[in-house]
């Protein structure tokens, strides 16, 4: 397994990009820096591979075509307008603290966390049965999406919901809205 976390500089010029890679029984890095506007895949030789991908604090609009393998996508505190094709090997998403308005309608089948709080989304698309948290507070999403009955956590405050359902799957350990609070615990 190798992991690529891009992380933002002090300028608007470069990037500094580690890449870490998973193996016994070290952990080998190396650093590369990426302009802004260069295609990162192409100067990341071992990109196709990654399986975790940050891009933290930068000044990115939207990303490239993600990695086949991928499986963790931790993209927050960028100027993203939009994601691109997501993978179907995607378990995790966080994309808070961007510019979005929507989120891709088809979201990988096997996805289990999806973190998407502090962006401009207006709706959330049909979540596949194996998401177990969903976080979108601070958006601007009027209607509640349709939960999986695995799901163990939500929190949608900060929005313009006015209606929820009124069962929820018994899975539901923590519910946090602008109007009620619940936790099992």
């Amino acid at each position: 397994m190798s992991e690529i976390i891009f992380h933002g500089s002090r300028s608007d010029e470069d990037m500094i990009v580690y890449v870490r890679y998973h193996g016994e029984p070290w952990i080998k890095e190396h650093c590369y820096f990426v302009k802004y506007g260069d295609d990162i895949p192409s100067v990341i030789p071992e990109y196709e591979n990654v399986s975790y991908l940050g891009i933290i604090y930068s000044s990115l609009t939207k990303l490239p075509k993600l990695p086949s393998k991928l499986q963790w996508l931790y993209c927050p505190i960028n100027k993203l307008v939009s994601l691109p094709k997501l993978p179907d090997t995607l378990l995790r998403i966080d994309c808070s603290n961007n510019q979005l308005t929507e989120l891709p309608k088809k979201l990988p089948p096997n996805l289990e966390y999806l973190y998407c709080p502090n962006n401009q989304i207006t709706s959330i698309p049909k979540l596949p049965d194996s998401v177990k948290t969903i976080c979108f507070e601070r958006n601007n999403v009027s209607n509640f999406p349709n939960v999986p009955q695995n799901i163990s956590m939500i929190t949608c405050h900060h929005n313009k919901i006015k209606y929820f359902p009124v069962f929820f799957p018994n899975t539901l350990t923590y519910l946090y809205t602008d109007y009620y609070e619940y936790s099992k615990y």
